[in-house]
C-alpha cells in the first residue's frame, strides 16, 4: 500500500472511530476528542520547522503531520503537536519560574546523533527473541542524549519517542525515565530505552510510526489487547522452542512434535459455546483464536478442544469401542465445578503453613463436570482448566486415583495420527484428587491463570542447572550393572513388541543411548562407579544407579519436566543371588524401586507410580515391573549383545 493510501486510511479509520464512541468512553478519548488537527498551511508549518531546526523529519511522520493530524488522537492519550514534541525535556510549567525552553540550551537536539546502534538493536532482539514472555532488560541512554521526538506521555516519567535519524529512525520506541543516582529529584543521569515491537508468527519485528497508529487503530476497541500481545509472544515461543530442539528431545516433543493446530476462528468458537451451552474463560478463548487449537504445550502437549475429554473416554479406538463420554453427560460443560470458595482458601492455606508438606487435595467424583482437560502430565496426572465456579479459566492439577485408565493418540512429524488406544482400567476409579496450582512469593500464595501458566512453561523449557559429573575412565563392564560400550544392545518385551536400546557412539566418556519406541537419544556417563544420565531431562546429568549397594539404599534425582519439579526416589530393595527371566537365569542381581514424585510449590506428591528395575551384574537390566497407578506390568530381556 502506498504511503497516500495508508494515510487516507488512518484518517478514514480515525472517523469511522469517533463514530463508534461519540461518548469517548475509551480511556484518553475524552482529552484529545479524536479531534483532527490539520489544515492548508499544515505543510507550510512543517517545512518552517525543519528550515528553522535545520533537518528533515522522517517520511511517514512528517507526511502524518500534513495529511491527517498534527497532535490530536493518539495510541495511549494525546499525541504531542511538533511544536510540543520536545516539553517532556522541559523543567516547570510555562510562565512560572524555572520553566525553560530545552531548545534554548540545546540548539543542536534534532541533528544530534540517535546514540543507539545496530549492534544494540539486535542484541536486544535476540535477547527477547530467547526469552519472549519475559521482561527483557532495556538498553540506556544518557539523559542529555538527542536526536529524537516526543509523540505522547500515557502516564509521569512514560513517554513514547520516535528517533529523527539513525538506524532506528522513525521507529517508535518506550522511554522510561530514572531519577538520579544520588537519590535528588532535581535531574536524572540515564534514561531506559525498549523498541515496540509485535511477534507476528515465527517472526519479531519493529514498528514505524505508522504502524503504531495503524495497530493501535486496530485494537482501539479490542478489550483484550494486551493480553493479545502476550499470546502473540506465547506463539512465537512455540515456533522459537522447535527450533531449538530439533532432536525432539524435550520431554513430551515425540508426542506433540511442536505441532500447533490451526486456530479457531470467533465464528467456531462462538458456534462451540452455543452448542454445549456455556462461556470459555477468555484467556483460553483468546488462546484458540489467536495461538492455535491445542498441539504443543507443555508435558505431551494440549488437547484441542475437541478431545479435551479424551481422558474420560473409555475403550479404546483401535478395537474400534471407543466410547464418547459427551454422549453419556452431554450436560459435562454445564455442570456446576464442584469446588467452592472456602474449599479453595483452605487448600491455599494449608499450603502457605505447610509448604513442604503434602497438599490435601480437594475430592470430586468422576463424573463431576464443569472444567476441561488441558494437557497430560503422565501416569494419570493431568493440567484441567475450571470452566465456571470461583475460579473459572485458572489451572488445576487432576490425579487419578485408583488405576490408570489413559486414553492417548500418538501422531508423526506429519501430525498424522499414526496409534490410538487406551489401557489401564478406570472400573474403580470414581473419584479424582485435585489441587489448584499455586505459586508461592515471599508470604503469599495465589492460584494461576491459564496465559501465566503457559508462559512459565515455555520460560523453563530447557531448564538445567544441574552439574555435569564429567567424564570418566573406560569402565569395567565385567562387574558393572550397566555395561557401558559402542555397540551394546538389549532387546525387551514390551506389550508384545520388541523394544532395543542400545549404545549408539561415545565421545570424551559420554556415551549416546538410543531407544527403538523412542526417537530422542540420551547421553549416560560413569564415574566413580556411579552412573548418571539425562533420559530425565535433556543435559540434566542424574545419578541412576551403583555398582555398589545393599538393601535399603536411598538416592533422588531431581529435574525438571517442562517447568514442574519433579523428584525420582530411587530404593534398593533386594539384592539376590540369582533370577530367572524368561527362561533364562541371571547371577548377582539387585532391584531397584523408583517412586515417581513431583513437586507443585514446594510440596512433594508421590503419583503411586513405581517402577523396579533388575539389573544383572555384567549384563544390565535384566526385568522391568511397574505397580501403583502404572498397573502390574513386566518387560522381561529377550535376547543381549555385548562388546
Amino acid at each position: 500500500m502506498e504511503l497516500t493510501e495508508r494515510l487516507n486510511h488512518i484518517r478514514r479509520a480515525w472517523l469511522a472511530i469517533k463514530e463508534q464512541d461519540p461518548q469517548f468512553i475509551v480511556p484518553g478519548a475524552a482529552a484529545h476528542q479524536y479531534q483532527l488537527l490539520v489544515d492548508e498551511d499544515s505543510r507550510r508549518r512543517v517545512e518552517f520547522f525543519e528550515a528553522n531546526n535545520g533537518f528533515t523529519l522522517p517520511e511517514e511522520y512528517r507526511e502524518y503531520l500534513i495529511h491527517v493530524s498534527n497532535g490530536g488522537p493518539c495510541p495511549l492519550g494525546v499525541m504531542y503537536s511538533l511544536q510540543d514534541g520536545l516539553t517532556p525535556l522541559n523543567r516547570g510549567k510555562k510562565g512560572e519560574p524555572g520553566y525553560y525552553d530545552w531548545l534554548e540550551e540545546n540548539l543542536d537536539h534534532y541533528v544530534s546523533e540517535f546514540p543507539v546502534t545496530e549492534e544494540q538493536i539486535i542484541g536486544w532482539l535476540r535477547n527477547k527473541m530467547a526469552y519472549p514472555s519475559t521482561e527483557t532488560a532495556p538498553l540506556k541512554m544518557e539523559a542529555d542524549e538527542a536526536g529524537y521526538i516526543f509523540i505522547c506521555s500515557p502516564e509521569p516519567g512514560k513517554h513514547y519517542i520516535m528517533p529523527v535519524n539513525g538506524v532506528c529512525s522513525s521507529e517508535v520506541w518506550l522511554l522510561t525515565e530514572i531519577g538520579a543516582s544520588d537519590g535528588k529529584n532535581d535531574g536524572q543521569n540515564y534514561v531506559e530505552l525498549r523498541p515496540v515491537i509485535r511477534f507476528v508468527n515465527d517472526q519479531i519485528k519493529t514498528l514505524s510510526f505508522l504502524e503504531w497508529i495503524e495497530d493501535a487503530q486496530q485494537n482501539w476497541f479490542n478489550d483484550n489487547a494486551e493480553l493479545d500481545l502476550r499470546l502473540n509472544a506465547v506463539k512465537f515461543s512455540w515456533f522459537n522452542l522447535a527450533a531449538h530442539d530439533k532432536n525432539r528431545s524435550v520431554f513430551g516433543a515425540f508426542m506433540h512434535h511442536y505441532k500447533l493446530n490451526p486456530a479457531l476462528t470467533e465464528e467456531k468458537i462462538t458456534d462451540l459455546e452455543k452448542q454445549y451451552g456455556f462461556t470459555m474463560p477468555n484467556e483460553y478463548r483468546q488462546y484458540l483464536k489467536i495461538v492455535g487449537n491445542g498441539g504443543v504445550g507443555p508435558y505431551y502437549g494440549m488437547y484441542s478442544f475437541e478431545t479435551s475429554l479424551m481422558p474420560l473416554n473409555s475403550g479404546s479406538r483401535d478395537q474400534g469401542n471407543f466410547v464418547n463420554y459427551m454422549e453419556q453427560h452431554p450436560d459435562h460443560f454445564t455442570k456446576a465445578f464442584p469446588v467452592s470458595e472456602q474449599q479453595i482458601i483452605d487448600f491455599l492455606n494449608h499450603r502457605l503453613k505447610h509448604p513442604n508438606g503434602p497438599d490435601k487435595p480437594i475430592v470430586i467424583p468422576k463424573d463431576a463436570g464443569g472444567y476441561i482437560f488441558i494437557a497430560e502430565y503422565g501416569c494419570g496426572g493431568y493440567y484441567v482448566m475450571p470452566l465456571n465456579g470461583p475460579v473459572p479459566g485458572q489451572i488445576w492439577f487432576l490425579q487419578k486415583r485408583n488405576a490408570n485408565k489413559l486414553t492417548y493418540e500418538l501422531a508423526n512429524d506429519a501430525g498424522e495420527v499414526i496409534q490410538s488406544g487406551s489401557y489401564g482400567s478406570d472400573e474403580d476409579d470414581n473419584y479424582f484428587d485435585l489441587y489448584p496450582e499455586a505459586w508461592m512469593k515471599e508470604n503469599a500464595i495465589a492460584t494461576v491463570n491459564f496465559t501465566d501458566w503457559v508462559e512459565n512453561a515455555q520460560r523453563y523449557w530447557f531448564y538445567t542447572d544441574k552439574e555435569d559429573p564429567g567424564p570418566s575412565a573406560e569402565p569395567d563392564n565385567e562387574q558393572a550393572y550397566y555395561p557401558l560400550a559402542v555397540g551394546n544392545t538389549w532387546t525387551y518385551d514390551y506389550n508384545g513388541q520388541q523394544m532395543v536400546t542400545g549404545i549408539e557412539s561415545c565421545k570424551n566418556g559420554e556415551y549416546t543411548t538410543s531407544n527403538s519406541l523412542n526417537p530422542a537419544s540420551g547421553k549416560m556417563k560413569k564415574k566413580n562407579g556411579e552412573y548418571f544420565n539425562d533420559g530425565l531431562e535433556k543435559g540434566n546429568m542424574q545419578l541412576m544407579l551403583k555398582d555398589q549397594m545393599t538393601p535399603g539404599d536411598r538416592w533422588e534425582a531431581k529435574f525438571k519436566a517442562n517447568g514442574l519439579d519433579c523428584v525420582y526416589v530411587y530404593t534398593v530393595k533386594e539384592v539376590l543371588k540369582s533370577k530367572t527371566v524368561h527362561g533364562k537365569e541371571y547371577h548377582d542381581v539387585v532391584m531397584v524401586e523408583i517412586d515417581s514424585c513431583y513437586i507443585i510449590n514446594g510440596a512433594r506428591m508421590s503419583m503411586n507410580a513405581f517402577t523396579q528395575n533388575y539389573y544383572a551384574r555384567g549384563i544390565g537390566v535384566i526385568l522391568t515391573t511397574t505397580s501403583g497407578v502404572m498397573g502390574n506390568n513386566t518387560y522381561p530381556l529377550l535376547s543381549h549383545e555385548l562388546k
